[in-house]
């Protein structure tokens, strides 16, 4: 889900993309960085595998939780990598950047989480194959019928009681996972793999 999202094929992502990889790579080849951060925030940084693709996802999470304190924290940590600080302060001082990376954000978050809480159910050792298609068929429901809380409250901010503004908000962090949601039916629920 995430990966789909932040590959650089797609330009829709590019930012949240961008800040993904900067902050993997952050706290990936820093000791330093990660201990700085649970001493800001009391919490260990989500760490990234490249054999679970929902990290990513709750990399993003935690980024989104904590989103108060990353500038801060990139602001008062001057001894961080160079390239990966700046490369962030420069998204984070972007107005047009931060409203996009805000955006995409909430869209992944809303969206992957219905993905990850039903990867995290299919990973046990029962025989899974009674439930995965209702598992399968719960993702695309929630993900289809398309309450995103975190959307809604980013859209409401940025139109500021302009209701044409926020629902074309919505509808742009909407058509950010539609792709997602598009592979996921296709591969996932179609009469081929449920038989």
């Amino acid at each position: 889900m995430a990966s789909l999202l932040l590959t650089g094929t797609r330009p829709k992502a590019k930012v949240l993309s961008n800040v993904c990889k900067a902050i993997i790579n952050l706290f990936d080849h820093s000791f330093n960085a990660k201990l700085l951060w649970r001493k800001k925030t009391g919490h260990s940084m989500k760490s990234h595998s490249n054999t679970r693709w929902w990290s990513n996802w709750e990399v993003l999470k935690q980024v989104s939780n904590y989103f108060g304190d990353v500038l801060q924290f990139l602001e008062e940590n001057v001894n961080l990598s160079y390239a990966t600080r700046r490369n962030l302060l420069d998204i984070f001082e972007n107005p047009q950047d931060l409203q996009d990376l805000l955006l995409k954000l909430a869209a992944v978050v809303d969206a992957g989480i219905h993905f990850v809480k039903s990867t995290y159910s299919l990973e046990g050792d029962s025989p899974l194959i009674f439930s995965s298609c209702e598992h399968l068929s719960a993702v695309a429901q929630a993900v289809g019928v398309g309450y995103y809380p975190c959307i809604l409250a980013f859209a409401r901010e940025i139109a500021n009681g302009d209701a044409a503004l926020q629902a074309r908000t919505i509808d742009q962090a909407k058509a950010c996972i539609q792709a997602v949601l598009n592979f996921f039916q296709e591969n996932f629920i179609s009469v081929q793999f449920r038989n």
